[in-house]
């Protein structure tokens, strides 16, 4: 990923991105859902390696029925209303042939586990998404 990114800090640009997921149900068929709030941050530094920190609003799950969403969103799931946020910071990102894993700590319900995800590098677009400095705003 270095050798195509421009180092700099990179904003999520949530119209352009989506959180989803989907999970077996009754191990017969499978639920696709999303998050509506999210944010995150990609960070390249000068020596080319690129870190991730993202926050999701588990409240904004949907999965298109309504009576799934509330349960989705008690102590039996996510707990929202004690643990509304879900957070992920990066440890390393490494290359798989074209794509790339990203690994990092997840934190959900205030438990934190280690993850990996499969990415799929599309590219950027110069002057998009890049987060624009602020040298009156920039803490050490």
């Amino acid at each position: 990923m270095s050798a195509t990114l421009t180092p700099g800090t990179y904003v999520v640009d949530p119209v352009h991105s989506s959180v989803e997921f989907s999970v077996r149900h009754l191990m017969v068929s499978k639920v696709k859902g999303q998050f509506g709030e999210f944010s995150g941050t990609i960070t390249v530094a000068e020596d080319g390696t690129a870190s991730l920190t993202a926050e999701v609003d588990v409240t904004t799950v949907s999965t298109r029925n309504a009576q799934r969403d509330a349960h989705i969103r008690t102590a039996d799931f996510f707990d929202a209303e004690n643990h509304p946020k879900a957070t992920f910071v990066s440890t390393g990102v490494t290359q798989k042939g074209s794509d790339f894993v990203l690994a990092g700590d997840l934190t959900l319900r205030g438990v934190t586990k280690p993850v990996e995800f499969d990415l799929e590098f599309l590219g950027t677009n110069p002057g998009m998404g890049r987060a624009r400095s602020q040298p009156s705003r920039r803490r050490p």
